[in-house]
């Protein structure tokens, strides 16, 4: 680190973490992963018409907020306090979860859950089923240098429920819900408040990710 003129991270909580390890601020430069959704730049995929068929009325008008997790379910995620969040959401009918991917965690945690629902690995082909099937994405990591899954989720029209302790792809109140703390009564209040709240959400993913910005930030 002594040695580099310039450190390159993908967030601002990545520079925070190094930072903390008494790296020299002045060589950190932060960039964006960039995410280029499916459909654009000769990409295959659906995810427009997703989002086009999207609404957040479509929320509103259901009975039932079907939330989503996709990725690695393990603590450093936080499942733990996620499934421990729908513990306390048990007895209300409106909240549903679905854990989405290889799981380092043993499924007794959620097994008597019936608002939790595992599925287990998903292949890539399956992956768009999944969010097209969610009414929003939740990622409550306790440490994460950027998880890609939330600009996949925004390229296909879902609102994002995001922790602090990750890249910033969630602008509060404007394509989602950042979390204040990751206590477990927090991403249950948080849940029911995102379900409940007339939010005017546009679930895009911002420019900020795209290939263009990308060489603008690595040559500036």
């Amino acid at each position: 680190m002594e040695l580099c003129d310039r450190v390159i991270v993908n967030s601002p909580w990545s520079a925070e973490c190094l930072r903390g390890e008494s790296i020299d601020p002045g060589k950190i430069d932060i960039v964006p992963l960039v995410y280029v959704p499916p459909g654009e730049n000769g990409l295959l995929g659906d995810c427009k018409d997703a989002v086009e068929q999207r609404t957040v009325a479509s929320v509103k008008t259901a009975d039932r907020l079907r939330i989503l997790f996709l990725g690695q379910v393990n603590l450093r995620k936080g499942i733990g306090r996620l499934v421990d969040a729908m513990r306390l959401l048990v007895d209300d009918s409106r909240f549903e979860l679905t854990l989405a991917g290889p799981s380092e965690i043993d499924p007794d945690l959620w097994s008597s859950l019936p608002n939790v629902h595992f599925v287990g690995p998903l292949r890539r082909s399956d992956v768009a089923a999944a969010y097209r099937a969610a009414d929003v994405f939740i990622l409550p990591t306790l440490s994460d240098g950027y998880a890609l899954t939330q600009l996949e989720a925004l390229s296909y029209g879902l609102p994002v429920i995001a922790s602090r302790h990750c890249g910033a792809a969630v602008t509060h109140g404007e394509n989602g819900l950042v979390l204040p703390d990751l206590e477990p009564s927090t991403i249950a209040a948080t849940i029911v408040q995102f379900f409940e709240s007339d939010w005017d959400l546009n679930s895009i993913v911002a420019p900020a990710f795209s290939l263009k910005d990308l060489s603008r930030r690595l040559v500036g």
